[in-house]
Protein backbone atom coordinates (compact mmCIF):
# COMPACT_ATOMS: atom_id res chain seq x y z
CA UNK A 1 0.00 0.00 0.00
CA UNK A 2 1.54 3.45 -1.15
CA UNK A 3 -0.36 5.74 1.79
CA UNK A 4 -0.27 9.14 1.31
CA UNK A 5 3.26 10.37 1.50
CA UNK A 6 3.99 9.59 -2.71
CA UNK A 7 1.10 11.93 -3.05
CA UNK A 8 1.36 14.95 -0.45
CA UNK A 9 5.46 14.78 -1.23
CA UNK A 10 5.50 16.37 -4.87
CA UNK A 11 2.43 18.47 -4.22
CA UNK A 12 2.29 21.57 -6.32
CA UNK A 13 5.82 21.04 -7.95
CA UNK A 14 6.49 19.34 -10.94
CA UNK A 15 7.58 15.85 -10.26
CA UNK A 16 8.78 12.70 -12.30
CA UNK A 17 10.64 9.70 -10.87
CA UNK A 18 13.98 10.90 -12.90
CA UNK A 19 16.56 10.07 -9.68
CA UNK A 20 18.34 13.00 -11.18
CA UNK A 21 15.85 15.49 -10.30
CA UNK A 22 15.63 16.34 -6.61
CA UNK A 23 11.93 15.55 -6.24
CA UNK A 24 12.03 12.30 -8.61
CA UNK A 25 14.98 10.93 -6.38
CA UNK A 26 12.68 10.90 -3.16
CA UNK A 27 9.73 9.67 -5.18
CA UNK A 28 11.90 6.91 -6.75
CA UNK A 29 13.35 5.88 -3.58
CA UNK A 30 10.02 5.15 -2.42
CA UNK A 31 9.01 3.22 -4.87
CA UNK A 32 12.50 1.13 -4.97
CA UNK A 33 12.32 0.74 -1.32
CA UNK A 34 8.58 -0.35 -1.42
CA UNK A 35 9.63 -3.20 -3.59
CA UNK A 36 12.37 -4.64 -1.88
CA UNK A 37 10.85 -4.22 1.56
CA UNK A 38 10.19 -7.69 1.98
CA UNK A 39 13.92 -9.27 1.43
CA UNK A 40 15.55 -5.77 3.14
CA UNK A 41 13.34 -7.29 6.25
CA UNK A 42 14.81 -10.54 5.94
CA UNK A 43 18.28 -9.30 6.27
CA UNK A 44 17.33 -6.62 9.53
CA UNK A 45 15.61 -9.59 11.03
CA UNK A 46 18.78 -11.94 10.51
CA UNK A 47 21.30 -9.07 11.80
CA UNK A 48 19.32 -9.01 14.65
CA UNK A 49 19.37 -12.62 15.38
CA UNK A 50 23.40 -12.74 14.54
CA UNK A 51 26.07 -12.95 17.22
CA UNK A 52 27.62 -9.82 17.63
CA UNK A 53 31.01 -10.67 17.23
CA UNK A 54 29.48 -12.39 13.67
CA UNK A 55 28.85 -8.90 12.30
CA UNK A 56 32.21 -6.99 14.30
CA UNK A 57 34.06 -6.20 10.77
CA UNK A 58 31.16 -5.57 8.95
CA UNK A 59 30.98 -1.71 8.85
CA UNK A 60 27.10 -2.27 6.74
CA UNK A 61 25.65 0.90 8.86
CA UNK A 62 27.38 3.28 6.87
CA UNK A 63 25.65 3.44 2.85
CA UNK A 64 28.28 3.32 0.81
CA UNK A 65 29.57 0.06 2.27
CA UNK A 66 26.40 -1.83 1.16
CA UNK A 67 27.74 -4.33 -0.94
CA UNK A 68 29.57 -5.65 2.08
CA UNK A 69 26.17 -6.13 3.83
CA UNK A 70 24.82 -7.72 0.90
CA UNK A 71 27.75 -10.51 0.45
CA UNK A 72 26.98 -11.04 3.55
CA UNK A 73 23.00 -11.31 2.77
CA UNK A 74 24.02 -13.74 0.60
CA UNK A 75 26.12 -15.88 2.07
CA UNK A 76 23.41 -16.66 4.67
CA UNK A 77 21.11 -17.21 1.41
CA UNK A 78 18.62 -14.52 2.12
CA UNK A 79 18.81 -12.76 -0.87
CA UNK A 80 19.35 -14.18 -4.51
CA UNK A 81 21.21 -12.70 -7.74
CA UNK A 82 18.16 -10.74 -9.05
CA UNK A 83 16.84 -9.47 -5.35
CA UNK A 84 20.68 -8.35 -4.93
CA UNK A 85 20.29 -6.16 -7.59
CA UNK A 86 17.03 -4.49 -6.54
CA UNK A 87 17.97 -4.36 -2.77
CA UNK A 88 21.17 -2.73 -3.76
CA UNK A 89 19.63 -0.12 -6.15
CA UNK A 90 17.20 0.40 -3.28
CA UNK A 91 19.48 1.01 -0.77
CA UNK A 92 21.77 2.97 -3.21
CA UNK A 93 18.51 5.22 -3.50
CA UNK A 94 17.88 5.67 0.20
CA UNK A 95 21.09 6.29 1.26
CA UNK A 96 21.61 9.29 -1.99
CA UNK A 97 17.92 10.76 -0.73
CA UNK A 98 19.58 11.07 2.92
CA UNK A 99 22.84 11.93 2.58
CA UNK A 100 24.23 15.30 3.24
CA UNK A 101 27.75 15.31 3.84
CA UNK A 102 29.35 11.93 2.89
CA UNK A 103 32.51 11.09 3.60
CA UNK A 104 34.35 8.16 3.53
CA UNK A 105 35.84 6.31 6.52
CA UNK A 106 39.72 7.07 5.22
CA UNK A 107 38.22 10.98 5.25
CA UNK A 108 36.77 11.02 8.33
CA UNK A 109 40.43 9.34 10.10
CA UNK A 110 42.60 11.99 8.01
CA UNK A 111 40.69 14.52 9.01
CA UNK A 112 40.70 13.13 13.15
CA UNK A 113 43.96 12.95 12.33
CA UNK A 114 44.76 16.25 11.41
CA UNK A 115 42.81 17.62 14.10
CA UNK A 116 44.82 16.40 16.57
CA UNK A 117 46.06 19.34 18.86
CA UNK A 118 43.95 22.08 16.70
CA UNK A 119 40.86 21.57 18.46
CA UNK A 120 39.94 23.29 22.02
CA UNK A 121 37.29 21.63 24.49
CA UNK A 122 34.70 24.42 24.48
CA UNK A 123 32.57 24.06 28.18
CA UNK A 124 28.80 24.79 27.44
CA UNK A 125 27.49 27.77 29.45
CA UNK A 126 25.39 26.70 32.26
CA UNK A 127 21.98 27.66 32.68
CA UNK A 128 20.96 30.23 35.19
CA UNK A 129 18.57 27.51 37.23
CA UNK A 130 21.36 24.83 36.55
CA UNK A 131 23.11 23.55 39.61
CA UNK A 132 26.67 23.72 40.10
CA UNK A 133 28.79 21.51 41.61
Amino acid sequence: KEGGAKERIPRGVYHTENPEDPVGRILHALRVARETEPARKRINDAIRKSDPDELQDIEMLLGHQREELLDWAQERDLLDDSERQKVSEAMAAMYDTIRVDAFSKESIEALAQDSIGRLELVERPKAEDEPTN
